[in-house]
């Protein structure tokens, strides 16, 4: 095949889904009846173990966030125990009478768990759903169809893509919401006639019957392999015969874009990707004279071509891929599906990292054919951050998630890890990690004693980034530790991005917090921006996560705003200046290339201030149990600012500001002190713009903190 040469831009898709015992697309519905007596069928993509349940229902589902989930609580649920189902085993349920079902195939049983009768009606939907029990407020959709044939929409568009919404997306229809992790055209499928007021029969018309899971997928489930009618007359339950191969298989789905993946085979090949899909500007590919489409993340921390398909750069690595989505010269319009023939690595694989400094990265993966836990991940030689980084391409941003807390990704996922300190060499992703869970997506599977996360979004008209997570944790301390992650640079040309900067100036995703803080801290938040200015929301969730007795407030700096967490969920601001120049994504993967991000402005505007107790006296001879030094309020300022302190001891006390030389510009408290709290004011007006340190001095103790003054 021959590939037209495109200007690559960078977007990857992040591919783990799921979070119960089966992941989406591991069953297929293949008829869908209303006429006569109702009833449906679905192909098993992969085992069903003997006495496992599907639950099926066509009641609406919401995924809005705070939703009780179901959309109505008079629809029927049906319970489906599987006999033992292999790949390719198809399951037919009809029904007989009001309470009554027969299920022929492969067998099973189905009990009716709500309402009179399972009664579809044309138009309708049904989701297959894993849950421990009927209505779960957490279930796992791995399959869902919809049959609307246009008439609920207000246009009476026929656009199956419209068929699936959102809440909120399409004003004024009365669509089926799809539900989180399930994909029109993928997982799930809409079927709708044409030109029809209703509709009452669909089935899959067998276009395809064999391959692997995911070449399936994509048939089973694009609307144009499916036949559909309105005569009353229910089609056969035969259906199709299904062979299901045992290669492992995944699909790539989304837009144009790079996608980062992982080889779930020992020693993998250029040419394992290459029979799938075209591979152009490597010898033995295609377009040999044009720029590469596939690269490696080598071990000196850049991406670098492969010398030919024949290269194999090691069990444990992952590479970036990109996908152009049209039919131009050889190319393929996504979905398509790759897949992987060959064993699976034997024993535990060891990958050496980009090491000799902390914040270094490297890009690994999933080796084996089956989902991992990356809590089995070890260290050698020292410690790794206990987040790693994927690339969500729903949302062009990367999204930074807690390995220690069972975090189960699927095979084909590549992600970065990033050391901790500079002692580690290389890490072991061992064979016990294996697993037979589902994939965790973005939600954490277990949660353990003492630790909260505090999410935040980023979102404006033209982008979306998972922005920052502040992490409690028990071994969490105030400077970089395992818990903590750096901020990747996002992999599009057009971006805006907020994240965490430390006193050494890089820029981190995660920033970690001891459960046990003692003392008020301040953190700076910088906003950068690529080509993207206007209204923006930053918005949080996670604070029951937390000590209730902290106080937790953002600062908008420029505004005079101060908001308490607690009290809201989001806050909306303007940013119109600052818009810097577009970068080339691929020179900005790496920890260093991250930090080189400046804020437009000569400070930062945004802030958190963390109190661990509500109650600070001001001017009182109170004991108090610490010494503290708070960050200065408003910062940066402009020309007064006013410092907050306690001592834990009387006894002398000096706070004095020092510009970026280390001179002594002002002495604010020289004197003695009570055991207290205590504000003062630094009027700046006769010094010049810039940066500036504020240092407190006590009983033999002492803290630094700095501030930006603007003119």
């Amino acid at each position: 095949m021959k590939r037209l040469l495109l200007s690559i831009g960078m977007c990857l898709v992040f591919v783990a889904t799921g979070f119960s015992q089966y992941d989406p697309g591991d069953i297929a519905i293949v008829r869908y009846n209303t006429d006569i007596n109702d009833g449906f069928s679905f192909v098993a993509l992969t085992s069903i173990a003997s006495g496992d349940s599907i639950f099926f229902t066509d009641e609406g589902w919401d995924d809005t966030a705070g939703s009780t989930g179901w959309r109505s609580s008079g629809e029927e649920h049906l319970k489906y125990i599987s006999p033992g189902l292999s790949a390719g085993n198809v399951v037919h349920i009809e029904e007989t009478s009001d309470d009554g079902f027969t299920v022929s195939g492969s067998g099973g049983t189905v009990t009716l768990r709500r309402g009179s009768g399972f009664s579809l009606i044309s138009g309708d939907q049904i989701l297959a759903y894993i849950g421990s029990e009927v209505r779960p407020d957490s279930p796992t959709f791995i399959a869902a169809l919809h049959g609307d044939d246009g008439a609920a929409t207000t246009t009476g568009s026929n656009d199956p893509t419209t068929k699936w919404t959102r809440d909120g997306e399409v004003a004024g229809t009365q669509q089926s919401t799809i539900p989180d992790r399930l994909i029109n055209g993928v997982n799930a499928v809409s079927v709708f006639g044409d030109a029809v007021s209703e509709l009452d029969n669909m089935i899959y018309n067998c276009t395809t019957t064999s391959g692997t899971q995911a070449e399936l997928l994509i048939a089973i489930n694009n609307r144009s392999n499916w036949t559909t009618d309105n005569s009353n007359n229910q089609p056969s339950s035969s259906v199709c015969s299904f062979t299901v191969s045992g290669n492992e298989s995944v699909v790539i789905s989304g837009d144009a874009g790079w996608r980062l993946l992982s080889l779930p085979k020992s020693s993998g090949a250029v040419s394992d990707i290459s029979d799938d899909t075209p591979v152009q500007g490597i010898t033995g590919g295609d377009n040999t004279s044009s720029s590469s489409n596939f690269k490696i993340y080598d071990n000196t921390g850049s991406f670098e071509d492969p010398t030919n398909v024949s290269t194999a750069w090691g069990d444990g690595y992952g590479f970036a891929l990109y996908f152009y989505d049209n039919t131009t010269a050889g190319s393929s319009e996504l979905p398509i599906a790759l897949d992987a023939s060959g064993s699976e690595p034997a024993t535990d694989v060891s990958v050496t990292l980009n090491a000799g400094s902390s914040n270094q990265f490297t890009l690994v993966g999933n080796p084996f054919a089956s989902n991992y836990n990356t809590n089995s991940i070890s260290a050698t030689g020292g410690s790794i951050s206990d987040n790693i980084s994927f690339w969500n391409d729903g949302t062009s941003s990367y999204s930074s998630q807690d390995r220690t807390g069972n975090y189960i990704v699927a095979p084909w996922q590549g992600f970065w890890v990033e050391t901790a300190d500079a002692s580690v060499t290389g890490i072991t992703i061992g064979t016990a990690g294996k697993s037979t869970s589902t994939t965790t997506g973005t939600f954490f599977s277990k949660a353990i004693s003492n630790r909260g996360d505090i999410a935040f979004t980023l979102r404006s008209e033209n982008s979306n980034d998972e922005a920052i997570k502040l992490a409690v944790r028990d071994y969490a301390t105030l400077g970089f530790d395992r818990a903590d992650a750096s901020k990747l640079t996002p992999l599009v040309n057009e971006y805006a991005t907020m994240a965490f900067k430390d006193e050494e100036g890089r820029l981190k995703s995660v920033e970690s917090i001891p459960w046990n803080l003692e003392e008020e801290i301040s953190l700076e938040l910088e906003l950068t921006q690529v080509q993207i200015s206007g209204g923006f929301t930053l918005d949080w969730k996670g604070l029951e996560t937390i000590p209730s007795e902290w106080q937790i407030t953002f600062h908008d700096y420029e505004t005079g705003s101060a908001i308490d967490l607690r009290n809201q969920t989001e806050y909306t601001f303007d940013s119109q200046a600052g818009t810097a120049e577009k970068v080339n994504p691929l020179s900005l993967l790496s920890g260093p290339a991250a930090v080189a991000q400046k804020s437009k402005s000569e400070g930062n505007r945004f802030g958190i201030t963390i109190t661990p107790t509500t109650s600070v006296n001001t001017e009182t001879e109170d004991k108090v149990s610490i010494f503290a030094l708070s960050q200065n309020y408003p910062n940066p300022f402009n020309p007064t600012t006013t410092i907050s302190y306690s001592v834990e001891n009387a006894g002398p006390v000096t706070l004095s500001i020092y510009n970026l030389m280390g001179q002594k510009v002002a002495e604010l408290v020289n004197e003695s002190k009570a055991a207290g709290s205590y504000n003062v004011t630094w009027n700046a007006a006769n010094a010049a713009s810039g940066m500036y340190y504020y240092r407190l001095e006590a009983g033999g103790q002492s803290i630094t903190r700095k501030m930006t003054l603007i003119k």
